[in-house]
């Protein structure tokens, strides 16, 4: 292929868009999908010089692998632009929460285009529990958590400019904050809740993406932290989080804040129990339910991570879909979650060490005492039999309860959200050593299924910030960070979308 690229000009940057540099390869990879799918008779044959006809020694068209197309050839492809539908995730912690040589500056980015991660430029500082947002003008905002300690949270901010690499410093924010959630709304983003030096936060800031100030617009009806906001025609939903620690409770109810009138409203429908902290996504794009998935649940004040999943219909027109999302694989909480087409994607989080040992218990089975509490509950004998002692009743009642969720499945809404409700809320608090996801859990919502095979991130981190926004694709022998050395001291990049006003971030 050629490998000659073409050369920008500011004129000709807006022109050609988001369109492979290498033209002859753009071209020939149309070329052959249709040659691929005339071979397969899906379409009519080639004008006269458009491709070559490739036969076997039959002379039948030789039909050629989906994955050459889709996998190899991509591989080569440059584009000349950030293109859309990259996730970037920006910092977090890589251990306990009191090891602040384990917090992170580090970011990367998602390449959905090769399904890979490519690494990208640090922050200027550590950030645990940041909020972050791709905005409409290119950027991507990061905005406060704490970078030595917990009860020490920053109120400063930073954005990064996908097409030069390069890291701004912003305005801070009037609070300072972390656990809090972030939305773009018009020019504006707004931040909402978080935890400010062990006080609730009930301010609601917006920044100004164009004149880079703050102001103060709303107060929440009641402070919260650790929850998450999605946005859908001109409303921001507020999903769960921490509301109180005497004692230790979260929220249930999905909070709804118009923007236009500066007032806050109640949904109809609640989750099943409270949560903090969870993966929150639409499911799917254009859909108007949101799918909740982990996050913390709290009991007799303390608490434990979820591995279930539930559904919230935002419209009320709209009857609430009887599908349940299955439970993950394993349970995770600290995560996020984003939407890619049909796909969601549930991003970093933290899990128990103590799942493996429950998972062994569950493959090594349950004591005679255990045995005869879930055949009592259940009516079944179907639980194999060990030595393990009294203590790891819960594990088994939680086995059993999961094992009569998946068999239960489409009997009925009511008795299937109670088992559900029961098997997340029989986890035992627990609150042993805790381990960083480096994976991530993508659901397609057309199969209604988890994928097997999902992507691991370059670095395991929970309590990290994740966003959509746009970004260069990686290729064979192409340097991004020459691509963003390069663009970043050439004047056509300088446009509109750069914050050239605004003072690199120090550190």
């Amino acid at each position: 292929m050629n490998d000659k690229m073409c050369v920008k000009t500011e004129d000709t940057d807006r022109m050609f868009m988001n369109r492979w540099v290498d033209s002859s390869s753009a071209r020939a990879l149309v070329s052959l999908i249709l040659m691929n799918e005339v071979s397969s008779g899906q379409c009519a044959p080639l004008p006269n010089g458009m491709g070559h006809r490739s036969s076997d020694s039959s002379g039948i068209l030789m039909r050629i692998p989906k994955e050459v197309f889709t996998v190899c050839i991509p591989r080569y492809l440059h584009f000349d632009a950030p293109v859309p539908g990259m996730i970037y995730i920006f910092g977090g912690r890589a251990s306990k929460v009191l090891e602040p040589e384990h917090y992170l500056d580090t970011a990367e980015c998602y390449d959905t285009f090769r399904n890979e991660w490519i690494k990208l430029p640090a922050m200027s500082t550590k950030r645990v529990g940041a909020a972050s947002v791709s905005a409409s003008n290119g950027l991507i905002y990061i905005l406060g958590g704490y970078s030595k300690h917990p009860d020490k949270p920053l109120a400063t901010g930073e954005c990064f400019n996908p097409r030069t690499g390069e890291w701004r410093a912003i305005s801070p924010m009037s609070r300072s904050r972390f656990g809090h959630t972030a939305q773009e709304f018009g020019r504006y983003i707004y931040v909402v809740g978080g935890d400010s030096r062990r006080n609730l936060v009930t301010e609601i800031e917006r920044y100004d993406t164009e004149a880079d100030t703050w102001e103060t617009v709303s107060m929440l009806p009641r402070p919260v932290a650790g929850g998450r906001i999605l946005a859908r025609e001109g409303k921001l939903y507020l999903v769960g989080g921490d509301i109180g620690s005497q004692p230790l409770s979260f929220t249930d109810t999905i909070r709804v804040y118009d923007p236009l009138s500066n007032s806050w409203g109640i949904l109809e429908d609640k989750l099943e129990m409270g949560r903090s902290a969870c993966a929150v996504a639409w499911c799917g794009e254009g859909s108007s339910e949101i799918a909740v998935v982990g996050g913390y649940a709290a009991d007799n004040d303390a608490f434990f991570e979820l591995k279930t999943a539930e559904l919230i219909q935002t419209d009320s027109s709209k009857a609430k879909s009887a599908r349940v999302i299955p439970p993950l694989e394993e349970a995770r909480a600290g995560c996020r979650a984003v939407t890619i087409g049909p796909k969601i994607y549930v991003v970093g989080g933290e899990s128990p060490e103590s799942n493996q040992k429950k998972e062994q218990l569950s493959s090594n089975g349950g004591g005679t005492m255990e045995q005869s509490i879930v055949s009592g509950l259940f009516g079944s004998t179907n639980v194999a039999h060990s030595s393990q002692p009294i203590n790891h009743v819960r594990e088994m009642l939680l086995h059993a309860l999961q094992q009569r969720l998946l068999n239960t499945q489409g009997h009925g809404d009511h008795d299937e959200a109670q088992v559900r409700l029961q098997a997340a809320r029989i986890l035992p608090p627990n609150q042993s050593e805790r381990k960083p996801h480096p994976t991530v859990a993508v659901f397609d919502t057309i199969k209604w299924e988890w994928e097997s095979c999902t992507p691991t991130m370059t670095t395991a981190r929970t309590a990290a910030s994740v966003c959509v926004g746009p970004g260069y694709s990686s290729s064979y022998g192409w340097n991004t960070l020459r691509r963003w050395r390069t663009e970043s001291n050439d004047s056509c990049t300088q446009t509109s979308e750069s914050p050239r006003r605004f003072q690199p971030a120090s550190g």
